[in-house]
């Protein structure tokens, strides 16, 4: 709905103006007039006598409607004559009004507050009535003119200038047979039309002048029913409406459950309104939608705030901010809103500060800005407390031009006011007094001198002597170093102080992240490398890996030093250095202070040049591309420009000790980068010849150890249990069962999990189309042929009945309830619930029959038909490995009281029975309950039981809706799912294993391939260590994750147990500081990675930094580990 406050989006100057450029209100009488809303009378009154708006007194008008259709248009005609016989207040009180034809005219601040009061009296709860309208809030478009005879109000309705549904509603709201219509005008507005129609008679040359206004038409679609001589306005009978609902509504559905729906529509949800995010809006709709929810803060803004505005206060907007909330807030809370889009709000809030004029990110608190806060890291980033500096803009760029000076052949840097913000200026006029003596300026980065030699050229070309040269340079940290005295400006002594990212020694105290920081009179603190990476469209994969890359900490400090000088543009393997610099300039962004998020679009800009695999917006794997940023990171940064050639020397009857040693150093002289030496290591490769035990030993380098996942040997199953003599309701169980165990391991586990009796055993079937598929009653059969998506059902059944005949009920209704399809036929059968299966004596009738399907329904009896309660559904969960003098503690089972003579509940049930013919839209034979069963040579019978609309609502049949997948996620658990160690995946990585068919080696003994056996050792371990868990596995027939925990050290990670060379090793314990998760399954999912900086652990997940504790990193999600030598 467009703003009823303003024009538009567009904030454009209305003419007058104040200094915003926004047309300047000095009263109340200035504004617009609020919208107009047609409603039912008695909806309004009752909210009115509720709310002691006794003062609001209405006029009444008579109105007598006709219907016009000429060649030209059609359109309703209404003749409003103001009622005479009696006084406004009258209408107090008045019960009896409202009934036919009765309608409200109200102001749009007194329909949104008797929206709310009908909303707060109705909402009981969270739920929320579905009322049979969809659309009950219309605009309608009238045109307002004086009768020149009869001096009364004209309004027409043309069908020309409005939606021909909204059309077709007015024609039956003011139909003709609906006699003389009365409509109260609580707004004030009709007078106003008059008085101004009026005024028209003394200017004849106006006198058929119209006045055009929309009307919001709501609540008044349902209380009319056409009837066979015409319209009829049906009676509310005092019905509240919510949401322009009336109180004849379905059952009530509970928010956050699939809606049923009506013929006519569905609930909508007062209050229930998103906003739109504009670009970067998110802090504004947050903090919003708090607002828009805080009840006095509603009541008032949808009452008459207006009355309020304070047009004269200085310190405020004008009552335009005010103006601006109140109609975003009503949108908000307007019947039938989907979304808001504030884009008339933010474009007036701009105007009044212009810092949320753009689309950059801001705090939700107070819209302010985050305030700069800078860490001396490295120094005084103890545990997560930062160092809060005494200055607020601590850095800033400042644009010099330099110039040789013509007569001393100095260099004269000139700062601009002209080409400098006004504040980085006013900096730089006190860093670089004119008061403070000679400065000293030390050049370590050799450009001066660079800058020298390019001036002093220049007088070789008398013609460009006074060109100068440009630059950008950031200054940091030097504004508290300058304090004014009396008599100009003083350089303060820094004593030595070490500066890190223009940091000095002199902070004040820490302070811990995630607590309120307390502020200085000049800033606040930072929190440096906590810096989140913008996902550019399923680049989560990447930014997760960077995320731990750039808190490792030899590459940071590498690439925040000078690591140009080792950028190799010469290798061919490499990418002309141009990786390494992205990489090292999107590092260095990470690290700035101030900076709050990122958007690695150049990097992967200049990744996707070289490798086109990650050009696009597809997902990838965070592993492959740390593979591959790295190799590329070694080779743009090698330091061996060439590559000398080493040939394989045979190592027979040499120690490994010396081969390794060899080995290791012909790869140093071909690979010699920061990448080498931080994360590569050497194993030790085994292979054995089966058949002449000829062993082949090499030596190789790895830069991660990619660990397989043991397989685990239980499974978790659900199944849903019931009783075939209606004793208890359906139950689902989870069961832990061997994972290659057979069927009959899954009965002892269920017969365990129900506490089953001796006298008792289990029956279990597969559902399929609420049908039985086939019963698994054949123990020997492997557990491995139900798939994780199949549904099985147990029943529980008395071994001493196993020899009686076996009744399998299957549950049918009509498809639509009155029998008829949409094209006349009968409907179609439709299956539903979990088929219900009992055992019945020989020789017995549709009667015996009918009763024993009336005892297995007892459990399901609806408590009260008149009302809804929810009932949780009882679980069992159980472990195979569960003892029996357990089961007391570990088991519970929800039984429900037996009902006697349940049939006689239900003198007419008018349930059907017929034999099932295995065809899903045929029928067998009707079953009699005089006729005698005729039981066949499988002793089992099938039976379709037809249920009635009447039955359906005496029974809880939702209960035998609710079939969970075999597979599907543990209902409840009562031990952590099974675990392995990060040890375990070290010993199946190094265990000895033989070669497939399609890897045979060549054996140079026996000259032929064989079917070797292969042992990896670690030999040589990194400072870094990279492990991937193999949590992905392909192959030609089917593709898999699995999810297995992983419990993975943190704090000592020891792997002198998995190391075969104990010499020159400085030490064989390492410590986590990253990882990168990946939770979802192989369609989708996301990356995000856990990362230690100082102390704490936060979570990155693209630009969504949070901290966490230690405890919740560890998670069955992880997939690449980071460990650092300690």
């Amino acid at each position: 709905m467009d703003s009823l406050f303003f024009g538009g989006d567009d904030d454009v100057s209305t003419g007058g103006g104040g200094a915003d450029g926004f047309r300047s209100i000095g009263s109340v009488d200035e504004l617009d007039d609020e919208g107009l809303f047609l409603v039912n009378y008695r909806w309004w009154n009752e909210t009115r006598q509720s709310l002691k708006y006794g003062e609001l007194g209405g006029d009444l008008y008579d109105a007598t409607s006709s219907y016009v259709n000429d060649y030209m248009e059609s359109q309703i005609v209404l003749d409003m004559r103001r009622y005479s016989g009696f006084e406004g207040d009258d209408c107090n009180g008045d019960e009896e009004r409202g009934s036919r034809g009765e309608y409200a005219l109200v102001s749009e601040w007194m329909f949104y507050r008797a929206l709310k009061w009908h909303y707060d009296k109705r909402n009981v709860g969270n739920f929320v009535a579905v009322e049979d309208n969809k659309a009950d809030l219309f605009p309608l478009q009238v045109s307002l003119s004086i009768s020149g005879t009869t001096t009364s109000l004209i309004a027409r309705i043309s069908q020309k200038s409005n939606m021909i549904g909204a059309f077709k509603k007015s024609c039956q709201i003011f139909s003709v047979n609906s006699g003389v219509l009365k409509i109260w005008d609580f707004s004030g507005q009709i007078t106003k039309f008059f008085v101004q129609g009026s005024m028209l008679y003394d200017k004849p040359e106006q006198v058929n002048a119209e006045i055009f206004l929309e009307l919001q038409v709501y609540g008044l679609s349902n209380d009319v029913k056409r009837e066979e001589n015409g319209m009829e306005i049906e009676d509310m009978n005092g019905s509240v409406k919510v949401n322009g609902h009336s109180d004849r509504v379905n059952p009530y559905v509970r928010l956050g459950q699939a809606r049923p729906t009506t013929s006519s529509g569905d609930a909508y949800s007062l209050g229930l309104t998103g906003l739109t995010n504009l670009g970067n809006t998110c802090f504004m709709n947050s903090a919003i939608q708090c607002l828009a929810h805080t009840p006095h803060l509603v009541d008032y803004f949808l009452g008459d705030f207006r009355k309020d505005l304070n047009f004269e206060n200085p310190l405020g907007m004008n009552g335009k901010l005010a103006l601006a909330f109140g109609d975003l807030l009503r949108q908000l809370w307007t019947p039938g809103a989907t979304e808001v889009a504030p884009r008339a709000f933010k474009s007036r809030l701009s105007a009044f500060a212009p810092q949320f004029g753009g689309f950059n990110q801001h705090d939700s608190q107070c819209y302010v800005f985050c305030k700069k806060i800078y860490l001396h890291y490295d120094k005084r980033n103890i545990g997560n407390f930062v160092a809060v500096e005494d200055n607020k803009a601590d850095l800033f760029p400042l644009q010099v031009s330099l110039s040789i000076s013509g007569t001393t052949t100095s260099l004269i840097a000139r700062i601009s006011q002209k080409s400098n913000m006004i504040r980085a200026f006013k900096k730089s006029c006190q860093i670089f007094s004119v008061n403070s003596g000679v400065l000293k300026i030390w050049d370590f980065s050799g450009q001066i001198t660079k800058f020298f030699v390019q001036g002093s050229m220049l007088y070789d070309k008398p013609e460009q002597v006074n060109a100068e040269i440009f630059l950008e340079l950031q200054v940091y940290g030097l504004s508290n170093d300058v304090k004014r005295e009396e008599n100009g400006m003083e350089i303060e002594d820094m004593n030595g102080s070490v500066k890190v990212n223009g940091h000095s020694d002199r902070v004040n105290p820490y302070v811990r992240l995630g607590q309120a920081r307390p502020t200085t009179s000049s800033g606040d603190a930072y929190n440096l490398g906590l810096t989140g990476l913008t996902n550019l469209g399923n680049t989560c994969f990447m930014n997760s890996a960077i995320q731990c890359l750039a808190h490792t900490p030899h590459l940071v400090d590498y690439f925040l030093g000078d690591f140009r000088k080792d950028l190799n543009f010469e290798n061919p393997l490499g990418m002309n250095g141009k990786l390494a610099l992205a990489f090292g300039d999107l590092l260095r962004q990470l690290w700035t202070p101030g900076a709050t998020e990122v958007a690695p679009r150049a990097f992967k800009s200049r990744l996707s040049a070289f490798a086109p695999q990650f050009g696009g917006f597809n997902q990838h794997d965070s592993q492959e591309f740390l593979s591959f940023i790295l190799d590329g990171l070694h080779e743009d940064l090698n330091r061996v420009k060439i590559k000398p050639y080493y040939e394989i020397k045979d190592v027979d009857g040499i120690s490994d000790h010396e081969v390794a040693d060899e080995h290791w150093q012909n790869h140093l002289a071909r690979n010699d980068s920061i990448i080498v030496d931080m994360c590569q290591g050497q194993y030790r490769s085994t292979l054995i010849c089966p058949s002449c035990k000829k062993h082949s030993v090499t030596f190789d380098p790895f830069l991660s150890l990619s660990l397989p996942l043991p397989s685990t040997t239980m499974r978790t199953m659900t199944l849903t249990v019931l009783s075939t003599d209606g004793s208890m309701q359906p139950i689902p169980v989870s069961v832990t069962v061997p994972k290659h165990g057979m069927f009959s391991d899954l009965i002892q586990a269920l017969s365990t999990a129900c506490s089953l009796g001796d006298h008792e055993t289990l029956l279990v079937a597969e559902i399929y189309n609420n049908s039985i598929l086939h019963f698994l009653d054949k123990p020997a059969d492997s557990l491995e042929l139900v798939r994780d998506n199949d549904r099985l059902v147990a029943y529980r059944v008395l071994k001493e009945e196993d020899s009686l005949p076996l009744v399998v009920f299957t549950h049918q209704h009509l498809e639509e309830s009155n029998g008829q399809g949409s094209n006349g036929h009968v409907s179609p059968m439709r299956r539903f619930g979990i088929p219900l299966v009992a055992r019945i004596p020989d020789g017995s009738d549709g009667a015996v029959m009918h009763k024993k399907f009336l005892q297995l329904l007892n459990p399901l009896v609806m408590p009260d038909v008149h009302s809804i309660d929810v009932l949780d559904d009882p679980v069992i969960t159980v472990n195979q490995d569960t003892k029996m003098g357990d089961k007391d503690d570990d088991v519970t089972i929800i039984d429900v009281p037996n009902s006697e003579a349940i049939e006689n509940s239900f003198v007419e049930d008018n349930f059907q029975y017929s034999l099932d013919t295995q065809r899903y839209f045929s029928e067998g034979p009707k079953i009699t309950m005089d006729e005698q069963l005729v039981i066949p040579d499988s002793r089992k019978i099938v039976v379709l039981v037809t249920w009635p609309d009447e039955m359906l609502k005496q029974y809880d049949t939702i209960m035998l809706s609710n079939l969970p997948e075999t597979g599907g996620f543990p209902l409840v658990t009562n031990r952590p799912p099974e675990a392995v160690s990060l040890y375990n995946c070290f010993e199946a990585f190094l265990k000895e294993e033989p070669l497939g068919p399609e890897d045979m080696w060549y054996c140079p003994k026996c000259r032929q391939h064989q079917p070797a056996s292969k042992k990896l050792d670690l030999w040589r371990l990194p400072e870094v260590l990279i492990i991937h868990l193999k949590r992905f596995s392909f192959n030609r027939f089917h593709k898999d994750k699995l999810e297995t925990f992983v419990d993975f050290p943190i704090d000592d990670f020891d792997l002198s147990n998995y190391t075969t060379h104990m010499g020159s090793q400085p030490s064989f314990r390492y410590k986590l500081y990253g990882i990168s998760n990946h939770s979802g399954g192989l369609g989708g999912g996301h990356y995000t990675a856990f990362v230690q900086c100082g102390q704490e652990w936060y979570e990155f997940s693209d630009s969504m930094v949070l901290s966490v504790t230690e405890d919740q990193i560890k998670t069955s999600a992880a997939y690449v580990l980071f460990y650092q030598r300690i």
